[in-house]
């Protein structure tokens, strides 16, 4: 949580034998909240560039993309505005 720019990075991690049960949806709703308390004004995802059901994810949850071009540790990164 970085005040000065009103930004917070959000990662969510699910564990292959928990995924499709709402958990990913339910921590970024926990993590929205938290950041809107806070006052923060955007949300940024940095994704791996190769995958694919997390870009989806995010697109599917307002986040756009800011930075598609990978960086050095080949990710991709997505933003959203609270």
């Amino acid at each position: 949580f970085n005040q000065d720019e009103d930004a917070a990075e959000i990662n969510i991690l699910v564990l292959p034998k928990y995924r499709g049960a709402g958990l990913a949806q339910r921590l970024l709703d926990a993590g929205t909240w938290e950041a809107r308390r806070r006052g923060v004004k955007t949300i940024i995802a940095k994704i791996d560039a190769d995958n694919g059901k997390a870009i989806a994810f995010f697109s599917k949850h307002t986040f756009q993309p800011h930075l598609v071009e990978p960086n050095v540790f080949g990710q991709v990164e997505y933003r959203s505005r609270l």
